[in-house]
């Protein structure tokens, strides 16, 4: 079972914890691709059981090593947070995290947020190949508006670009089922 967390910020809420959600968000994505699953089969009748579906959709050695990073990424992730308290307002500003600018591309993650629980909702037994593709695509889209935000935060807070490079390897390492 898919246990992917809608993206949601009222916007009463602080800039800072705005951006905090953000990287909030990231690290539910990463933990629930990275979550390990009880070996119980894998491909049949060109279907994914749910159990197997990461190690299907993601290299197995690329799987591992995210296994292996995710408490060095998980310790950028806390980093991270405590830079976003620490940004000026100017910084903030500068690169566009704010105001309406800053609205638009929270509401574009919440909307592929939502499009994700919403693909992976309703998943009975297994996942055929058109289902695998749309989920695989949405996932690559709500790692895309993480990674355009992410850039932004981390400019802005100069905690480097570690966590960029991970959204990156984790979006890119998805395999393309439209070459099947």
């Amino acid at each position: 079972m898919f246990n992917f967390k809608l993206f949601v910020v009222s916007p009463e809420s602080s800039i800072k914890k705005k951006l905090a959600a953000v990287l909030d968000y990231l690290g539910s994505l990463i933990k629930e691709i990275i979550r390990e699953e009880k070996e119980s089969g894998s491909l049949f009748e060109g279907k994914i059981r749910k159990e197997e579906f990461w190690p299907q959709v993601v290299d197995k050695e690329v799987l591992i090593r995210m296994r292996e990073a995710w408490p060095d990424v998980e310790v950028r992730l806390n980093k991270a947070q405590s830079y976003v308290g620490e940004m000026s307002e100017e910084a903030v500003y500068s690169h566009g995290l704010t105001g309406p600018e800053l609205d638009l591309k929270l509401a574009a993650l919440g909307w592929a947020s939502k499009e994700l629980i919403s693909a992976t909702g309703n998943i009975s037994e297994s996942i055929g190949p058109r289902k695998t593709k749309r989920i695989i695509s949405i996932l690559k889209k709500n790692f895309e508006l993480v990674k355009i935000l992410i850039e932004s935060i981390l400019e802005a807070s100069g905690a480097g670009t570690a966590l960029k490079e991970i959204v990156g390897i984790f979006t890119h390492s998805l395999k393309d089922f439209n070459k099947r």
